[in-house]
């Protein structure tokens, strides 16, 4: 092998006797084959790498797993029941109760803003912004006191131009088609604190509310609500395997990271590929051009 590479060489590359023009096609042939070949490590450490990171932006904010809880079902002992399947509690790493609900605030400048409020125990709720930024929070709380009641995401605040210690307005959006003859239901709620994700539709949107407050037991009653179980794993990867678990025991509204985030997964796998099949086929061009 190795005097069939030497006899190579000595033909194109060496050979005096060779044409100029065959030897110059063979140096052209040889550096365009070494520049197709290092294009091809270089972008595709680029694209790994790329993926890493939105993998990892990904898991650093949103949970792995979400399990929807029935109606008329208690959300508490649906949890439990479900953390005691051993194999189960080894994988969760936290999980929190949250109760969903489109509101509408308004501030007391007068500006509405359409928001997603998460309704929360008090007790968890600061672990829970913690899931939302690992990194140390940008966090505002009013009066220098320890209150752990709402807080809202720093964008949203800006639209609504209100600030700690400030009052803001939450309805339901039923307000909006209801008789003009009903008194609609409009509570005044009290922000203590900002918080920032890093994720700009969080941050848009999210109100989160100790759902321990008697204002919010008012606002609440009588309203469908969407009740949900938010899960971090020890190991992202073993979501869907996870699920299946779930799934077999009955559980079927079951939702991973993977499922939630299928399109931008798919979009950075089919790039990828596209761009290794071009530069593979441009080093296999240069690998088989060859003097005439």
């Amino acid at each position: 092998m190795k005097s069939l590479n030497i006899d190579f060489l000595k033909a194109y590359f060496f050979s005096k006797s060779a044409h100029s023009l065959i030897r110059r096609i063979a140096w052209i042939s040889l550096v365009s084959m070494c520049v197709s070949v290092a294009s091809l490590i270089l972008v595709l450490s680029i694209m790994n790498h790329l993926n890493q990171r939105v993998r990892g932006r990904l898991l650093k904010h949103e949970p792995h797993l979400i399990v929807s809880v029935p109606s008329k079902v208690s959300a508490k002992g649906f949890v439990e029941q479900m953390m005691e399947d051993s194999k189960i509690a080894k994988t969760v790493e936290q999980y929190f109760i949250i109760i969903k609900q489109d509101i509408i605030l308004r501030g007391w400048r007068g500006r509405f803003a359409g928001a997603i409020g998460f309704f929360i125990e008090e007790q968890k709720i600061r672990a829970y912004l913690k899931k939302l930024n690992p990194d140390p929070i940008f966090m505002v709380t009013a009066h220098e006191r320890d209150s752990d009641h709402v807080f809202i995401g720093r964008e949203l605040a800006e639209m609504l131009g209100v600030y700690p210690a400030d009052f803001v307005q939450i309805m339901l959006p039923q307000i909006l088609i209801e008789s003009s003859f009903d008194i609609p239901r409009v509570e005044q709620i009290e922000i203590d604190g900002f918080f920032e994700s890093g994720q700009t539709d969080l941050d848009q949107k999210l109100f989160i509310v100790s759902a321990d407050l008697p204002i919010i037991n008012k606002i609440m009653r009588n309203t469908e609500q969407r009740r949900e179980i938010q899960f971090w794993l020890n190991q992202p990867e073993i979501a869907e395997k996870l699920k299946l678990t779930l799934i077999a025991k009955g559980i079927t509204d079951v939702e991973t990271w993977q499922e939630r985030n299928r399109a931008i997964l798919f979009a950075l796998r089919l790039e990828k590929a596209l761009i290794g099949l071009f530069l593979f086929l441009a080093v296999m061009v240069s690998a088989l051009s060859s003097p005439a």
